[in-house]
């Protein structure tokens, strides 16, 4: 469950879904930010929480609240500060999301709270811009959209970091605009 307020965001943890009697944490703001500090996903044991955190709408830093703190991602190589994570794994180990890379919005992840990894290396070389919306629980397989040169959005996965265009034989479905999440074990993509 996600909670966004204007003071930030606060986490709600179940001790029992049968008991279901939820309590709130004040997650507070990163590091006094003007902005508030919206939680975008969490992992599955609730122990690690991603978001955006800055001092205005065009300078966002990725962030991630463990142990009790928020602590700064570190953005893509020669980002400009307008980095976004959208997507974390079961454990929160991978977390991905989007940076403002040299070339543009580029879809990254970070590994094991490490610096970000750009993975437009792998995209096809149309590709002007991509993001990732969704993990599956190993982290392995992340989804979202890559767009191409003619600003046409298409949905994507990576698969250990390489770009893989989704495609359907559906002949009433045009374009696969992006996949927004993928179910833990892989099998399922939605968008």
């Amino acid at each position: 469950m996600r909670l966004q307020h204007a003071c930030g965001c606060a986490l709600v943890t179940c001790a029992s879904v049968a008991l279901a009697q939820p309590s709130f944490t004040a997650m507070g703001r990163f590091n006094g930010a003007e902005v508030p500090t919206p939680a975008t996903a969490i992992s599955a044991d609730g122990s690690v929480v991603i978001g955006s955190s800055g001092f205005d709408s065009l300078d966002t830093q990725a962030v991630v609240w463990r142990q009790g703190a928020w602590a700064a991602l570190v953005d893509v190589a020669g980002g400009t500060d307008y980095c976004t994570p959208k997507a974390i794994n079961s454990t929160g180990s991978v977390i991905a999301g989007f940076g403002t890379g040299v070339d543009g919005n580029v879809a990254c992840r970070w590994r094991n709270f490490g610096a970000a990894e750009s993975l437009g290396g792998s995209r096809p070389p149309s590709t002007t811009g991509s993001a990732v919306y969704g993990s599956n629980a190993a982290g392995d397989v992340l989804v979202g959209q890559y767009i191409d040169a003619d600003s046409n959005a298409a949905a994507c996965k990576w698969v250990n970091g390489t770009l893989i265009p989704l495609t359907t034989s559906n002949p009433d479905i045009v374009v696969l605009s992006y996949a927004s999440a993928i179910s833990g074990d892989g099998s399922t993509i939605i968008g």
